[in-house]
């Protein structure tokens, strides 16, 4: 329940902070992000508290997600990549830079989480949102072929 709430307060301060002025240009703030990444309540609430409709469109993956823009999809006040896609999308042009002046909750992510975003290490094109990891998990009991990691996994670390 904590995280849920960790999350939501981020989402919205994020949504907030970068896409305020949209909304009230607009009356519409299309969204491009990974599905099921902001609950459709914090959408919902986001939408009256500032009078506007959010437009959200999901993607499967990362090369889904800029395939579409390359070829054209803009449109988007806000889109989700992930770090590596970030950096080539800075790459080709397709980002617009921030004006960090106007995203006051900047000040409080985590310098450790930031001196991580190496894909744009001054923060002119994205904001951390979420950071994560996946992990691999065997039951070397029930698998033969997986017997002896400790070499695959020593090179993980």
């Amino acid at each position: 329940m904590k995280r849920l709430f960790l999350v939501t307060f981020v989402v919205v301060s994020i949504l907030t902070v970068f896409l305020l002025s949209s909304c009230n240009k607009s009356n519409v703030l299309r969204i491009y992000n990974w599905a099921d990444y902001i609950p459709e309540e914090v959408i919902q609430q986001f939408e009256k508290e500032y009078n506007c409709k959010v437009i959200y469109d999901a993607f499967a993956s990362n090369e889904e997600m800029f395939a579409k823009i390359k070829s054209g999809g803009t449109g988007y006040d806000i889109v989700f990549p992930s770090g590596d896609h970030v950096k080539m999308m800075i790459n080709e042009g397709l980002l617009e830079k921030l004006d960090l002046s106007k995203i006051p909750n900047f000040k409080n992510i985590d310098p450790l989480v930031l001196s991580k975003t190496t894909y744009d290490p001054n923060h002119e094109y994205s904001v951390p949102y979420m950071m994560g990891t996946t992990g691999l998990i065997v039951n070397k009991n029930t698998s033969k072929t997986m017997k002896n990691l400790g070499a695959y996994t020593n090179a993980l670390i």
